[in-house]
């Protein structure tokens, strides 16, 4: 022992000591580059990541609400075959018993339903906009019930949606669908029909 202590000189390292801090100057080198560069840099994609996944769904909203417009438009150039796509007379039963029906065939509950009151567009033709609030087990069955609304060859759309995982993991949210109807032609009444 005392000869191998005798040939190292004072702060003087050993060939394995300056292998060894080497190394440990290489793994602070990239430890740093981690936390400063790359950390950032990754929670930055991934906020551009939900930024862009948000814009796909209004850009397909608005694809939606466009479609919606145009055969709108189309269908009020032939009032003729106006009841093959509006809805007539249109109540407020309908309305909820429509939307619990798709729900309950998609997996999606309705906690809360809140139609507001009826807008009139031009040539007699009315908007409601129907507020519901709504939890589900996944994406998947809000997709499915989303999907089915936009199917309709009725004249009834989503405006808009948003949803979010609570802390059980279930999706909570808040849909808006929006129904068009005619008036109704034998009693000339309009609007959502309450009684």
């Amino acid at each position: 022992m005392k000869g191998i202590e005798s040939k190292r000189k004072a702060g003087h390292l050993t060939e394995r000591e300056k292998i060894l801090l080497g190394i440990l100057g290489i793994l602070l080198v990239w430890t740093g580059a981690i936390r400063l560069v790359i950390g950032p840099a990754g929670k930055e994609m991934e906020e551009l990541r939900r930024t862009m996944a948000a814009e796909k769904e209004r850009r397909a909203e608005m694809a939606a609400y466009v479609r919606q417009a145009d055969l709108l438009s189309e269908y009020r150039d032939r009032p003729d075959q106006a009841e093959d796509f509006f809805y007539i007379g249109l109540d407020s039963a309908f309305i909820d018993s429509d939307l619990q029906a798709l729900a309950a065939e998609a997996g999606v509950e309705i906690w809360k339903l809140e139609s507001r009151e009826p807008v009139t567009e031009q040539d007699g033709i009315f908007e409601v906009h129907v507020l519901l609030d709504i939890r589900c087990g996944n994406m998947d069955a809000l997709s499915r019930m989303a999907g089915e609304i936009d199917r309709r060859e009725k004249s009834v759309f989503l405006k808009a949606l948003s949803a979010e995982e609570n802390e059980e993991g279930m999706l909570e949210g808040r849909m808006e669908v929006v129904y068009c109807y005619a008036e109704e032609k034998p009693q000339g009444r309009t609007g959502v029909h309450t009684d």
